[in-house]
């Protein structure tokens, strides 16, 4: 028998060797995708650190701010409270009543900021 390119042997020499082909095409596309992945992955994490630490820098500058904000309330409370004793010591008429409104609107403000609520 002669051995041409219409034989079933040559035939299935060529399937066989596109099947290889092919295989190997798609093991190099998974391995490309594998990489891309890698990538997106890498690049996610570096993002997310970012807004990490971002947030964190954020919350700590609020934190600073609410801390001497609530410093400034409790000054303020612990004026008021020592002119109050300060009158009640002296034996004096009561207070003037700006000094229990101001140490009011003080303790409110106080109460907000360790709330988180609004003042009332």
């Amino acid at each position: 028998m002669n051995r041409d390119d219409t034989s079933p042997d040559r035939w299935l020499e060529e399937a066989m060797n596109r099947a290889l082909e092919a295989d190997r095409d798609a093991f190099l596309s998974v391995a490309e995708s594998r990489r891309e992945a890698e990538a997106l992955l890498l690049e996610a994490r570096r993002v997310a650190a970012s807004i990490e630490a971002r947030a964190d820098r954020r919350m700590a500058t609020i934190q600073k701010e609410r801390a001497r904000a609530l410093r400034r309330q409790l000054d303020a409370l612990q004026r008021h409270h020592r002119r109050a004793a300060l009158f009640k010591e002296e034996g004096g008429d009561a207070p003037d009543p700006l000094v229990w409104a101001e140490s009011g609107v003080a303790a409110r403000r106080l109460a907000a900021l360790l709330t988180g609520g609004a003042e009332r």
